[in-house]
């Protein structure tokens, strides 16, 4: 073999038969495990590891990364075995070169057990979807895949990349980890994540004190306490928590079993500003749907957390409320399913101590209590909804629209339909109903129909007109 020519050889092993005698570089052809990078002639002057570098004859070759970082490289295979270590010497790796991780799939799905593992800054990690399966190693597993900064003040981790990943809570021989996170965001600061599969941890997906978070093509499901929880605990640094963004993402399944949880939604954000979801599916969970909440500013005319925005979404088959609002501002309901919430006090949409909110353009039907329930809110527009046949929890409370101690809103193009029931206290069920304490709320343009009293306006300064009402 002429002395220095580039060759190449089948598979990694046969490393070990050449030094720079024949040739100052050499390829591997064995793409599961290398990606076709070279390997360059390192001498005595590395050391063997059998991931980036490997044993040649009276030395080592190294690789030139021309390409990802293979997990395997370091020994992290899906072989049914703990490779927590082996797989963090990948992302080290990979961050002092400035590459990606490549997390290999396969067509027998095995699983890459894995215990806690940190990422740095601008890291990119994929797999083959739903060939590439993520596991805790035991039950001792807190977290898998965990991005942490220290404060907003020293450290924020920025630009970090997951994709293309299936991550299950089974743990071998045994109950799943009872409070495991699979991915936990901490003072990050732009992070994107699509085409995942999460399933069956206590939170899917947990994102605190964050920033440019953007998700597409999430598969979140089965969560014991929240498929996805957005939260921000900085009150001195207001509008730092902002800018979330899901599409075309599921959340779906939730049993919420954990005990002494607080909150039984499958979307949970708190203190947040400059949310979105547009074009999600959320059916099928234990509690409700979306719930967002301000806890550290209150009352309402303090309110710093606005500009959620809820766009297109389905909302079915819960058993709470399809969307809960709390001490928000500038908000954007629009264009939602919400259907099927099957407790008692579950309606389409409850807003509670909201202000200057936008609600259109949704359909809230068969839902457990009302269509639409806002209480203590003011300055609301809604419009365009229809909310039908409500009040399936057959509780006294079955309305299209209920407007509870609220002002200054107005409720507009609505179609309102009572739905008729035969058991005790039917008749408090209204198309519209507006309680006393309820001032100065225009209703205008609105079909409204009941078996009873299709539209119930008390409170004072209520304007009604050109609303079309017909007693069925």
């Amino acid at each position: 073999m002429p002395f220095k020519q580039s060759f190449s050889v089948s598979t990694i092993n046969e490393l070990v038969k050449y030094n720079n005698a024949h040739t100052e570089i050499i390829f591997v052809d064995d793409n599961v495990r290398t990606s076709g990078n070279p390997f360059r002639w390192a001498g005595n002057t590395l050391k063997a590891n059998g991931g980036t570098t490997h044993p040649g004859l009276g030395g080592v070759w190294e690789m030139m990364f021309d390409g990802p970082v293979n997990v395997n490289w370091f020994g992290a295979l899906s072989n049914g075995k703990n490779v927590t270590k082996e797989f963090q010497l990948a992302i080290d790796f990979a961050h002092q070169r400035g590459k990606s991780v490549y997390v290999p799939g396969y067509e027998e799905v095995n699983y890459y057990q894995l215990g806690q593992i940190n990422l740095y800054d601008n890291s990119i990690v994929y797999g083959d979807y739903r060939r590439t399966v993520i596991v805790p190693a035991d039950h001792a597993v807190k977290k898998i895949f965990n991005i942490e900064g220290k404060s907003y003040s020293k450290e924020v981790k920025t630009y970090n990349n997951i994709y293309r990943l299936t991550i299950l809570n089974q743990v071998k021989n045994g109950p799943i980890t009872v409070e495991c996170t699979a991915l936990h965001f901490k003072y990050c600061d732009e992070v994107h994540l699509s085409e995942l599969i999460i399933d069956g941890f206590d939170i899917n997906m947990n994102i605190e004190d964050s920033n440019s978070i953007y998700g597409r093509d999430i598969r979140a499901r089965g969560a014991s306490r929240n498929n996805v929880k957005i939260s921000f605990h900085q009150p001195a640094v207001p509008f730092i928590g902002s800018w979330v963004s899901m599409s075309g993402c599921e959340f779906n399944g939730g049993n919420f079993s954990h005990a002494g949880r607080e909150e039984k939604f499958s979307v949970y954000i708190e203190n947040m500003s400059s949310v979105t979801f547009d074009k999600c599916i959320i059916a099928g969970n234990a509690g409700g749907g979306i719930k967002f909440s301000q806890t550290y500013l209150k009352p309402a005319s303090k309110i710093d957390m606005g500009f959620v925005v809820i766009t297109g979404c389905d909302i079915d088959s819960n058993h709470g409320s399809g969307i809960r609002g709390e001490y928000a501002r500038n908000c954007v309901i629009k264009g939602n399913w919400i259907s099927s919430g099957r407790e008692q006090k579950a309606s389409g949409i409850d807003l509670f101590n909201c202000e200057s909110c936008s609600v259109t353009d949704n359909q809230c039907f068969y839902n457990g209590s009302n269509g639409l329930l806002i209480t203590n809110c003011k300055y609301l527009s809604v419009s365009n909804n229809i909310c039908t046949n409500n009040g399936e929890g057959k509780s006294t409370n079955g309305c299209g629209i209920k407007c509870v101690k609220s002002t200054y809103n107005t409720f507009t193009s609505n179609i309102c339909i009572a739905k008729k029931y035969d058991w005790p206290n039917g008749n408090q069920i209204f198309g519209i109903s507006s309680d006393e304490g309820s001032d100065y709320n225009v209703f205008s343009s609105n079909i409204v129909t009941s078996n009873n009293k299709p539209l119930q306006l008390q409170g004072k300064n209520n304007t009604s007109t050109n609303n079309i009402i017909d007693n069925i």
